[in-house]
């Protein structure tokens, strides 16, 4: 691998990233494993369409581009749909 491989583009997209595998397959984007050792896992599909939810019930309540969003849950599964709706919906976020 040479240095012009590691060098981050001049614009890129994380939420692309996300939504590129997620095509059915059931792909595993998070395997999320608790302080008791249960083990809870996430496909690319599944964290698109929590996502999604998320992202019509806070644009429904008037959330819009740029706005700021404040996640305060527990680092749990859940909380990785809300960071990718932050990012996909263009808001500030501050996990």
């Amino acid at each position: 691998m040479n240095r012009e491989e590691l060098l981050a583009p001049a614009r890129y997209n994380i939420v692309s990233e996300f939504e590129k595998y997620a095509t059915g397959d059931g792909r595993k984007a998070l395997i999320y494993v608790d302080a008791q050792n249960q083990e809870q896992q996430v496909t690319y599909d599944e964290l698109i369409q929590a996502a999604n939810r998320t992202a019509n019930v806070l644009t429904s309540n008037g959330l819009k581009k740029g706005d700021v969003v404040l996640v305060m849950v527990p680092r749990m599964i859940e909380a990785y749909s809300d960071i990718h709706w932050c990012t996909k919906g263009r808001t500030c976020c501050n996990p």
